[in-house]
């Protein structure tokens, strides 16, 4: 019987020949055929330019709208075509000079620059159309605002009036958070500023378009000051209404303190055994595929990735040590195809899975999570972070100046009048007291003078971590840390000793690394007896 390893042959070769196919076989036929109706679009565009031109035309001709010829003058509408026929030449320069060649020669490699090409042309193409369409939509709003000035005008004044309360109320909310927040007094300042401004813009323009009134019922009004006018009161009001929301978001982000708190980590093991059986007493039998699934902890899983592809048992007997075969307690023989007589099994693969435990401080209220399954790169990322904040966001910052460089727990908030005070102790070294709704931080490594965090271990943190990178204490080597998975106060801490991490040897085990077998490429079977 052949080997299992030629049947992965055949398929790799398959893929060479079919990735040889398709780089034979020039550009995709959906690509050519955009570039096909692209091509027909600028031909299109052109002839569209040319019936807007006639349209306007026919339009300042027209009795009823004789008044618009001079704002057709003064605003150069005339020439937006100009410009579109521009766009739409340098769009046919650009198909013709490289698009075309790309499309003759019909080489796969070339996809990607035409691709590129075409989306040049196509924005070339859209901007003309813009541009043609301009006249037209002009026209169309300094006759609605001939007609419906008033209305218009009543509408738009009525929406600068709303936000004029909204504006008093955000004024207030800015000064309470700036008294309670200094730090961020300038910031908060700066956008109530800007929603000044805008207010201030919006009843300029009011004023300008209420004075066109009179003159649009004597037919004397400027109507693109007055449509101008209308229209910037709108898009002045609509600023001022985003600005008010971010603001109040931003406010009440600096009254949020929370953080979450690495306090447990682990890694699971799924082992897929395969086995394959056949009747021994055939030349040429008929193979049967079966796979077992077992959870399986780290010593089992590092055995049998160290056992690799080697036949783990028949159906006879096993070949590993004992304590792995307990451990995957397997029955060689479930579901045991009628009429086979013999079996090999072997690792197919080890899946792993890795879960993190938080503890979650909102204010002052703290609870512990359940075990949450996490990335691979996310649990690589916080090995070493075990008892330390992965994020944390104090009173008086914006969301955006979340904390997310591991920083040890609680770390964050020292310095914080809200959360403690400073005290000095009997050798007059200052250290940071929790208030009595934050002594969870202290207690988090037992307590005790050594678990307390002091000036100078603070400073060196604010001034060249805080934010930037992962802080442990120490001296800067791995064997002299304070905090974090390898830190003295996390080992020396019964908290920590007790944890998953601790107990599934992951101390011990700081240094190694177990990313699961994969599939084997097995030599045995009915393929190896020789027949």
């Amino acid at each position: 019987m052949p080997q299992r390893s030629a049947g992965r042959g055949r398929l790799a070769l398959a893929a060479v020949v079919g990735a040889l196919l398709v780089s034979c076989g020039g550009l995709p036929d959906g690509l050519r055929e955009d570039a096909e109706r692209l091509n027909a679009r600028i031909d299109e565009g052109v002839k569209e330019v040319e019936a807007k031109r006639s349209e306007l035309e026919s339009l300042l001709a027209a009795e009823d709208r004789e008044h618009l010829a001079v704002y057709a003058e003064r605003e150069s509408w005339r020439r937006r075509f100009a410009e579109a026929s521009a766009e739409l030449a340098d769009a046919r320069t650009t198909f013709d000079d490289k698009a075309s060649p790309l499309l003759e020669r019909n080489e796969a490699e070339s996809e990607a620059a035409l691709r590129a090409v075409l989306k040049q042309v196509q924005d070339d193409v859209r901007r003309a159309g813009t541009l043609a369409g301009e006249p037209a939509r002009r026209a169309e709003v300094l006759s609605d605002v001939a007609v419906r000035g008033p209305e218009l005008v009543v509408a738009a004044s009525a929406s600068l009036a709303v936000l004029g309360p909204k504006v008093d109320t955000v004024q207030v909310r800015a000064d309470e958070a700036a008294g309670d927040y200094p730090p961020k007094a300038d910031d908060l300042a700066g956008r109530v500023a800007a929603i000044r401004k805008a207010q201030s813009n919006a009843t300029a323009a009011l004023g300008r378009a209420e004075a066109e009134l009179p003159r649009l019922e004597a037919g004397a009004a400027d109507l693109a000051v007055l449509a101008d006018a209308v229209t910037e009161i709108g898009e002045q009001v609509a600023v001022g209404e985003a600005a008010i929301s971010d603001l109040t978001t931003k406010a009440d982000e600096l009254y949020r303190s929370y953080s979450k708190t690495l306090i447990d980590m682990r890694e699971s093991y799924v082992a897929s055994i395969g086995r394959t059986s056949w009747n021994e007493y055939y030349d040429f039998p008929t193979e049967h595929e079966y796979k077992y699934r077992r959870e399986i902890d780290l010593d089992t899983a590092t055995a049998l990735s160290e056992w690799g592809n080697k036949t783990i048992a028949t159906h006879r007997s096993y070949n590993v040590p004992s304590a792995v075969w307990q451990a995957l307690a397997i029955d060689p023989i479930e579901r045991f195809p009628r009429g086979d007589n013999a079996a090999e099994l072997w690792l197919d693969d080890i899946e792993t899975r890795y879960f993190h435990r938080y503890m979650l401080v909102e204010g002052d209220r703290k609870r512990e999570g359940e075990w949450e399954e996490v990335s691979e790169e996310l649990f690589e990322a916080h090995i070493e972070d075990l008892g330390m904040d992965i994020l944390s966001k104090p009173y008086g910052t914006y969301e955006e100046e979340a904390l997310t460089q591991a920083a040890p727990a609680g770390l964050a908030y020292v310095g914080d009048p809200r959360y403690g005070k400073w005290q000095n102790d009997e050798q007059g070294r200052r250290h940071w007291s929790w208030g009595n709704n934050f002594l969870f931080y202290y207690l988090m490594f037992g307590g005790g003078r050594r678990h307390y965090y002091y000036y100078d271990d603070w400073n060196r943190w604010q001034g060249g971590y805080r934010g930037s990178r992962p802080y442990y204490g120490g001296s800067g080597d791995r064997a002299s840390r304070r905090y974090g998975t390898a830190g003295s106060a996390t080992l020396g801490s019964a908290r920590y000793a007790s944890s998953r991490y601790a107990k599934s040897g992951g101390f011990k085990r700081q240094d190694r690394s177990f990313r699961g077998a994969g599939p084997g490429g097995r030599g045995g079977g009915s393929g190896g007896r020789g027949k």
